[in-house]
């Protein structure tokens, strides 16, 4: 998915991401009466994931889940494909 994001934009193209912080390899919830299944790498793994691919991260910031009393965190980062 993440490759595709980088191919996907022009050279010098930013991408915003919103991801998850910690690693949940599965989760099965319901959302407003509709099964929602939720899986995420922690945030050192994405970070490592959107380098290996070509993206060069410029910013990266946790930030909490005010929706979520459990603490859960996301992580945004800002990233760029090189020219």
């Amino acid at each position: 998915m993440l490759e595709n994001f980088r191919r996907l934009l022009k050279p010098e193209g930013w991408a915003l991401l919103c991801l998850g912080a910690s690693d949940l390899p599965e989760d099965l919830e319901e959302l407003m009466g509709v099964p929602m299944y939720w899986s995420h790498y922690d945030a050192a793994t994405y970070l490592t994931m959107l380098s290996e691919c070509g993206l060069a991260v410029e910013w990266h910031r946790l930030v909490p889940d005010s929706l979520d009393v459990s603490s859960a965190m996301h992580l945004f980062v800002l990233a760029q494909k090189p020219r």
